[in-house]
């Protein structure tokens, strides 16, 4: 079991003490999912509610049912090592760790690229969520914009 899964099993029996798989996975160590640069970790409790605890590798956030309980500052030694492991893994052992690249929703995306916005401007509209959606599927007004300035 990584380290991480240790981390977030051990947070779970310090908050909960006596924690049960879920039934249909029968183990402890089948409660886990990994996806999108997020451990999470499901379990039941003795009064059969399932509860989840995860942490985010970009945010570098521990959650326990939806509520940040820990950030980088206040983080064990352990998660601090992981956590460096995953930022720089050239200088640690735990190069096994690796992060995925983040996506942008359409409306940070309207926020932030600059040619989305200049190709807005030139049609005149709002650089808004719904017209950055389009223009990532290559439809829309802006689109066309960026194909009337390459010719």
């Amino acid at each position: 079991m990584n380290e991480i899964r240790e981390q977030l099993l051990t947070m779970a029996r310090d908050k909960y003490r006596n924690i049960l798989p879920i039934p249909r996975l029968k183990k402890i160590e089948n409660c886990f999912t990994e996806d999108f640069g997020k451990t999470i970790f499901w379990f039941n409790t003795a009064d059969k509610s399932t509860h989840l605890i995860s942490y985010d590798i970009h945010l570098k956030t521990f959650r326990v049912n939806g509520k940040n309980i820990m950030t980088q500052q206040k983080m064990t030694t352990t998660a601090k090592k992981i956590v460096n492991a995953i930022i720089n893994p050239t200088k640690s052992k735990l190069s096994k760790y690796k992060t995925k690249k983040v996506l942008l929703t359409n409306t940070e995306y309207a926020k932030t690229d600059q040619k989305f916005k200049s190709y807005c401007e030139v049609q005149n509209i709002e650089p808004t969520g719904r017209q950055a959606g389009k223009y990532r599927r290559k439809k829309g007004l802006a689109f066309q914009a960026k194909n009337i300035i390459k010719r």
